[in-house]
């Protein structure tokens, strides 16, 4: 049996306030209470405070959530480093950020620098030679990037104008280390001639940090040109990519360049391949001509000692 419910519009606002105070009515009190200890990595510390407060970011496979610290503790922590933060949930006042953590301290328990360097050496590797493009005719490409990452379509502007390229574009999400590693273990199964690694612009480069996106360039026998954030944006996967660029658009620049150099090296080699052939062509046409001249002679030799004893037999 059915029955009629009653629907009713709201405006953006009007439903953000409605979910903060039923939120607060059904879970404010309990939350308070709650003394909890968080672990994470922290991806963003925002510049400005409001109110001797400020806001801090940790981010974990897609899941953010928004810490609210004091403005003299927030000044210590630092991004990409990994804390212990002891405090407790409170309701805040928009919908995206709906509950916060309310940081009361704050303990590093492993420094960003501490983390790069244990897995700058784990995986350690000899960079991938790109000579292997010089015996190329048509290079494979494949971007791994979001179909909206920023700069997407200038990298693809600039390697569209050159010749014998062809593009494939993998889309990840950027924010999940699990699905740019399978986006990179997918252009190694396919077999491409060079791994473009890019993302834009932004304030969470973490993921590019991970184990599991090391992993997969370190195991990776196919060239990886990365091309994350903007100049001062440095991660992991760079240090460990063949080619690290500044932005997507310096790997571009960096790839076309490798590439005509391999054009260069694959014209003279063609060169050289021609020349030997016409040499080898010359060199025959001479033996040749010489066996030619030498049946004649051979044939001219053997009719003068036929007709010689017709002569005296005369």
């Amino acid at each position: 049996m059915s029955r009629n419910v009653e629907t009713k519009t709201y405006s953006l606002l009007e439903i953000n306030r409605k979910l903060v105070d039923l939120t607060k009515k059904n879970m404010g009190d309990e939350l308070g209470k709650l003394q909890i200890e968080l672990e994470a990595v922290v991806v963003k510390v925002h510049d400005r405070a409001y109110k001797g407060l400020k806001y801090v970011h940790c981010e974990e496979n897609g899941v953010r959530l928004q810490l609210i610290v004091d403005e003299e503790l927030a000044r210590n922590i630092k991004k990409y480093s990994v804390y212990r933060f002891t405090g407790y949930f409170q309701i805040g006042s928009k919908l995206q950020n709906i509950v916060n953590f309310r940081v009361k301290s704050a303990e590093l328990t492993e420094s960003r620098e501490h983390r790069f360097n244990v897995l700058k050496t784990k995986y350690y590797r000899e960079k991938n030679s790109l000579l292997h493009l010089t015996s190329a005719f048509n290079y494979k490409i494949a971007i791994v990037t979001s179909k909206t990452s920023e700069g997407l379509s200038d990298v693809k502007g600039l390697l569209e104008k050159a010749e014998r390229i062809t593009i494939d574009v993998i889309d990840v999400n950027l924010i999940d280390p699990e699905s740019i590693a399978g986006g990179i273990n997918s252009a190694i199964a396919k077999n491409y001639d060079i791994i473009l690694l890019i993302r834009g612009g932004g304030d969470n480069f973490e993921p590019f940090n991970s184990e599991v996106v090391c992993q997969s360039i370190y195991r990776s026998k196919i060239p990886v040109i990365t091309g994350i954030g903007h100049e001062n944006d440095k991660t992991i996967a760079d240090e460990i990519a063949d080619v690290a660029s500044s932005t997507p658009t310096d790997a571009a620049n960096k790839l076309l360049t490798v590439i005509g150099q391999a054009n260069d090296i694959s014209s003279m080699s063609l060169k050289k391949i021609l020349l030997n052939e016409r040499g080898s062509t010359t060199i025959g046409a001479m033996l040749i001509m010489f066996l030619i001249m030498a049946i004649l002679i051979i044939i001219l030799f053997y009719f003068h000692l036929i007709d010689i004893p017709k002569r005296h037999d005369q």
